[in-house]
C-alpha cells in the first residue's frame, strides 16, 4: 500500500511539473504571438497616404526601367538570332528577366484602407486589382524567361511574350495613377501633395519621374555622349517604337496630356534627390555645364529627334519615344546574352 501511495505521489509530481512546462511554453507562444500583432499593428499605423503615394510613385519608376531593360534585350535578341530560323540560339541572362519582377505587397498595403466606408471599399478593390496585374506580370515574365530558355521554341512564341512584357509597363502604370488619385482624395492630401512641393497631380509625376530618371542615365553616360569613347549605339534610332509599347504609350497618354517646362523638371529633380544624395543633386548643373558639348556630339547631331527635345522650353508625354529609344540606346550595352544548351 505504502508502495503504490509513494508510485502515485512521483507521478502526480512528474505531471505537475510537465503541466508547469506546458503552461509555461503556451504563455510564451500567447506573447510572442501578442507582440506580433501588436509590431504587425503599429506597421500597418506607419504605412500613411503620404508614404503609400510615395511607394507608389517608386513603382511607377521601376516598371519604367522595367521597359527600357525589356525592349534593350529585346532588340538584342532579335539582332542575335536569325528569325527565319525554326528556334534560336541565344537569349538574355535570366538576371535580366528576374529583376522585372515585381512583389505587390512591397508596394501596396491593402491593410490600411481595412476599414469599413465607400472610400476605403473602393481604394481596396482597386489595390486588389493592381496586386492581381503583378502577379499575372510576374507569371508572364517567369513564361518568357522558360521561352527564352528553350532553343527549340520559335521567335513566333517568344514574340508574343515580349508582346505582353512590352505592354504592360504603361499599362500597369495608368491603373496606378488612377490608384493615387482615389488614395489622394480619401486622405484630403489635394494640399499635402502641392505642399511637398513636387507636383500637383500624379501625372505630373508620371511626367517628372520618367523625364528624371532619363537625366540620371544622361548624366551618368555624358561623357560617353561627347567624347564618344567607349560608346557605340546598335540600335536603329530612327526606327519605330514596338507596337505593343505604341499601344499602351496611347493609353497612358490619354491620361497625361499635361506639360512640363525644363525649370520645373530641374526643381523637381533637385527636391526629390538632394535629401538622398548631394552628388545627385548636381546632376542637373553639371549637364547644363556641358550642354554646348552634348548639343554637338556625334550622337545628337546623328538623332535630330533627340536634338529637337534637348531645346524645346516644354516636355510631355509625347516626348517619350524619343528619351526611350535614348534610354534604350544606353542600356543595350549592358545586356548580357547567353547560348542556349
Amino acid at each position: 500500500m505504502l508502495f503504490s501511495f509513494q508510485c502515485f505521489s512521483e507521478l502526480s509530481w512528474k505531471d505537475t511539473w510537465w503541466a508547469i512546462i506546458a503552461l509555461l511554453i503556451s504563455t510564451g507562444i500567447s506573447l510572442y504571438s501578442l507582440i506580433m500583432v501588436a509590431r504587425t499593428a503599429k506597421n500597418v499605423q506607419r504605412v500613411s497616404g503620404t508614404s503609400q503615394l510615395a511607394q507608389l510613385r517608386d513603382l511607377i519608376r521601376h516598371l519604367y526601367r522595367n521597359l527600357i531593360v525589356t525592349i534593350a534585350f529585346y532588340e538584342k535578341f532579335n539582332n542575335e538570332n536569325d528569325s527565319s530560323q525554326e528556334g534560336h540560339s541565344r537569349y538574355p541572362s535570366e538576371s535580366h528577366l528576374l529583376k522585372l519582377k515585381v512583389d505587390g505587397n512591397d508596394f501596396i498595403h491593402m491593410e490600411k484602407y481595412n476599414s469599413v466606408n465607400d472610400k476605403n471599399d473602393d481604394i481596396n478593390s482597386r489595390m486588389h486589382e493592381v496586386k492581381l496585374l503583378l502577379r499575372n506580370y510576374d507569371t508572364e515574365i517567369d513564361v518568357a524567361l522558360e521561352h527564352m530558355k528553350n532553343k527549340n521554341m520559335s521567335c513566333d512564341v517568344i514574340n508574343d511574350d515580349m508582346g505582353n512584357l512590352l505592354f504592360k509597363p504603361f499599362y500597369l502604370t495608368s491603373y496606378i495613377l488612377k490608384l493615387m488619385h482615389m488614395i489622394i482624395r480619401a486622405e484630403k492630401l489635394d494640399r499635402g501633395f502641392a505642399s511637398r512641393r513636387i507636383t500637383i497631380t500624379p501625372e505630373d509625376d508620371a511626367i517628372n519621374l520618367i523625364l528624371t530618371n532619363h537625366l540620371i542615365k544622361l548624366n551618368e553616360n555624358i561623357s560617353n555622349y561627347i567624347v564618344g569613347s567607349h560608346w557605340k549605339s546598335d540600335l536603329d534610332f530612327g526606327k519605330e517604337l514596338p507596337n505593343s509599347v505604341s499601344r499602351s504609350l496611347d493609353m497612358l497618354e490619354t491620361g497625361i496630356t499635361l506639360k512640363t517646362t525644363r525649370e520645373d523638371v530641374l526643381k523637381y529633380y533637385s527636391r526629390t534627390h538632394r535629401s538622398v544624395d548631394k552628388e545627385l543633386s548636381d546632376t542637373m548643373d553639371r549637364i547644363s555645364e556641358n550642354f554646348n558639348d552634348l548639343l554637338n556630339s556625334t550622337y545628337v547631331n546623328e538623332n535630330p529627334q533627340y536634338r529637337m527635345f534637348l531645346t524645346k522650353d516644354e516636355w510631355g508625354v509625347e516626348d517619350y519615344p524619343v528619351i526611350i529609344k535614348t534610354d534604350v540606346a544606353i542600356e543595350y550595352g549592358k545586356i548580357h546574352m547567353i547560348t542556349c544548351r
